[in-house]
């Protein structure tokens, strides 16, 4: 029934239900006792059947607004005639692309797969054992280290909400090395992203199932498969699978958009969690090819080399990555250790290489 009402018949009805309103207000103004109250009840009885069918033309482009729903039933119940044809001009006006990209309106996150996060951009500034440049989420890491346990639980509840990776691994932090109550929240923190991002994946893989040539979703559907094989809740076989999907949805979108090469960082990424090392160095020497001052595709490639045990390709490439300059102090100094490393006389297995565990 909704899906039949997706398009052209629930326009219709939103119309139908206007031109309603307009002959019921055309009466009500000359109706009088038992007839004005009832012409009164038939307009809140149009409202509901306008706000109901709204919602289904909403839903139908996967877009559901319980905010916009809210106001527009209100404004079409408090102002006849006018209050409707109002609503319809603006829902009308927000099918407009250039409105959705503005963020208009602020979807629900949860109703709407195709919504982008915006909180925090990591494309490739995340970067494992050199650099993690975070935005906005630098402050609540310094909370934890304050030992101020009101503030950390504020924190947390922050951490909760942003709900991706970088903040995944403040709280997995905590849970791995807070010895107060903090840690049970910071579980329940983590376990309330499980569940969400568990949510997300299934309303991304209907959302795509039904637009398959949708770029967006399929890359919000790549990203919500690599938080999840991030949040460190699935056994290696599991791993494994969503991992592959991750990549799948990544190549997927890559062929959509092959000039995104934001995105070759994120899939080189996860490749290399995959321990597909040979398909993320490919990746990563690509980028390294096409943008040479760029030292974030250096420091992958640098940690995909370490990964297969070349430690003088690592040498090699901390060297190039010393002529970008105006590195990061953490990334500074990881690069110099290696690049000052004498491979002769130390063994491979001795080598002591600081790591984080990958984002």
């Amino acid at each position: 029934m909704i899906k039949a009402l997706s398009k052209t018949g629930t326009i219709v009805l939103l119309l139908l239900c206007i031109f309603g309103d307009f002959i019921l207000f055309y009466w009500l103004t000359g109706l009088t006792d038992f007839l004005f109250y009832l012409a009164i009840i038939a307009h809140m009885g149009i409202s509901v059947l306008f706000i109901t069918f709204l919602y289904l033309a909403q839903k139908a482009s996967q877009a559901v607004n319980y905010n916009f729903l809210l106001i527009a039933w209100a404004v079409a119940l408090f102002i006849p005639v006018y209050g409707m044809p109002g609503i319809f001009l603006v829902y009308a006006g927000t099918r407009k692309k250039r409105f959705n990209q503005d963020d208009y309106f602020e979807f629900d996150d949860s109703q709407l797969p195709g919504h982008i996060d915006e909180i925090m951009e990591e494309l490739g500034k995340d970067v494992v054992g050199f650099i993690r440049s975070e935005q906005n989420i630098d402050a609540l890491k310094d909370i934890f280290i304050s030992g101020n346990e009101r503030l950390e639980e504020t924190a947390i509840q922050k951490l909760s909400r942003l709900g991706n990776k970088a903040a995944v691994s403040i709280l997995q932090s905590v849970v791995n090395q807070s010895t107060t109550d903090v840690k049970i929240l910071a579980a329940s923190a983590l376990t309330g992203i499980e569940e969400k991002t568990v949510a997300k994946i299934e309303s991304l893989q209907n959302a795509v199932a039904e637009t398959p040539q949708k770029p967006e979703l399929i890359l919000e559907l790549a990203r919500s498969f690599d938080l999840y094989c991030h949040l460190g809740v699935l056994d290696d076989s599991l791993l494994s699978y969503y991992q592959n999907l991750g990549i799948e949805s990544y190549m997927k979108y890559h062929k959509l958009v092959p000039d995104d090469a934001t995105i070759d960082i994120e899939l080189g990424r996860l490749l290399l969690k995959s321990r597909r090392y040979e398909e993320a160095e490919s990746i990563f020497n690509g980028l390294v090819t096409k943008n040479p001052q760029d030292f974030n595709p250096k420091i992958w490639l640098a940690e995909t080399y370490f990964a297969q045990g070349k430690y003088e390709h690592v040498k090699k490439t901390c060297h190039t990555i010393n002529e970008c300059g105006d590195l990061p102090e953490i990334c500074a100094e990881t690069v110099a250790w290696w690049t000052d490393l004498n491979l002769e006389s130390e063994s491979g297995g001795a080598l002591q290489y600081q790591k984080e565990e990958l984002v």
